[in-house]
């Protein structure tokens, strides 16, 4: 017989006698009198309480079973000498403790406990001895360490934190119901939509789709094979992206949205998609990979209003040496209030845009991709020129959207 499937088999068995004497006393503690301790643990014996030593030296070694094996356990787990010593003091502590407790509270005698001590020890003894690793090529797998490890699945452990904290970070779903209070003050809580997870309810679902249908056809036309998405948010367009085959990295600085992005891909299975955690400035934008587009989409007025237009420049003028092919910009326009530090975008912010653009992307084509549907920081509805860097000259008309 398979000896990895032994040893497993005794451990289950050295875990599951301790818990069935726990659920029998549970039964016992609801439909009899209360007892001593003592006699409680030997009504598994003698169902009418009737106890003698020996029942009470057998109940006694269940309850240091129980408290030894998992001491055992933990000691076995601990990845360091220091730590099993210091899990053994405190184990032996710990039983030594209770056992005089006993004695000193009547409910028991010293040799009740010491018989209990020589079972219990007996016992995991022989567990130990079972179970101790070998010289062979898969003694880990069969270790007592191994099995316990098994058996928690820390990635089960995981994917139910993750979705609690999930459900947590889109809090509220939608408010729609709530908007004829007039509260001002709530929030739908994605920016984007996160169909892939069930998230509907993106403040900005619908110019986020009518971007995409511009930007999407350049996409396959001049046949990008890798993209860089700066402030990417959860990574709507990342995973879009990761759709048609385009391996994307999502840069983004903001934790509830790189969760929420991590969360989206691992439930998704695009895999394609990877999320840098980054704050990116003028002395960290280099650390930024080249990639054959770049989507440097609402993001550009952050930069102007934390650091200056200069910083703003800098930022796109070392993105767009990042971009192989095609560079899609936006940024907010004469909506956002003067603390934003942005310049004045005369005569119109497209035809400024176009020039600024043209200036800063050096060698680049700029095309315009329309207006498209945007809010202000006041939540008031506004549109917002998309434009397009290409390297180089352009494709054909009938290539483009």
């Amino acid at each position: 017989m398979n000896r990895g499937l032994v040893s497993r088999a005794v451990f289950v068995f050295g875990f599951c006698l301790p818990l069935a004497a726990f659920g029998i006393l549970a039964e016992e503690s609801v439909e009899a009198e209360p007892q001593p301790w003592d006699r409680a643990l030997s009504a598994l014996v003698d169902r009418a309480g009737r106890a003698t030593a020996t029942d009470h030296a057998l109940a006694l070694g269940i309850w240091a079973v129980a408290i030894l094996v998992g001491g055992a356990a933990l000691v076995s787990m601990a990845n360091s000498s220091r730590r099993r010593a210091l899990f053994s003091l405190i184990g032996a502590l710990f039983v030594i403790g209770f056992g005089f407790s006993l004695v000193y509270l009547g409910w028991s005698n010293p040799s009740g406990v010491a018989a209990g001590w020589c079972v219990s020890v007996a016992w995991v003894s022989g567990l130990w001895l079972g179970l101790r690793r070998h010289p062979q090529p898969h003694a880990q797998a069969t270790s007592p360490r191994w099995f316990l490890r098994s058996l928690l699945r820390r990635k089960r452990a995981d994917d139910v934190l993750d979705w609690v904290r999930f459900r947590v970070d889109t809090f509220p779903r939608s408010i729609g119901w709530l908007k004829p209070l007039g509260l001002p003050e709530l929030h739908e809580s994605t920016y984007q939509e996160l169909p892939w997870v069930g998230v509907r309810a993106g403040h900005r679902s619908a110019g986020t789709e009518t971007r995409w249908e511009r930007i999407e056809p350049l996409v396959e036309a001049y046949g990008v094979r890798s993209a860089l998405d700066i402030g990417a948010g959860a990574g709507w367009f990342s995973f879009k992206l990761a759709e048609h085959g385009v391996p994307a990295v999502a840069v983004e600085r903001s934790m509830r949205a790189l969760r929420l992005g991590a969360y989206t891909r691992k439930r998704s299975g695009l895999e394609r998609v990877s999320f840098l955690s980054m704050e990116v400035t003028p002395s960290t934008v280099n650390l930024l990979p080249a990639a054959d587009c770049v989507l440097f989409l609402s993001v550009w007025h952050h930069f102007v209003r934390e650091g200056g237009p200069e910083a703003g420049t800098e930022i796109l003028a070392r993105a767009w040496e990042r971009a192989g092919k095609l560079l899609f910009f936006e940024t907010g326009e004469d909506e956002m209030p003067s603390t934003w530090r942005l310049p004045p975008m005369l005569p119109d912010p497209r035809s400024w845009l176009t020039e600024y653009l043209e200036e800063v992307c050096t060698g680049a084509t700029i095309l315009h991709l329309g207006l498209h549907e945007a809010l202000s920081p006041d939540d008031e509805p506004h549109e917002r020129n998309l434009f397009v860097a290409v390297r180089g000259e352009p494709l054909p008309d009938q290539a483009l959207p």
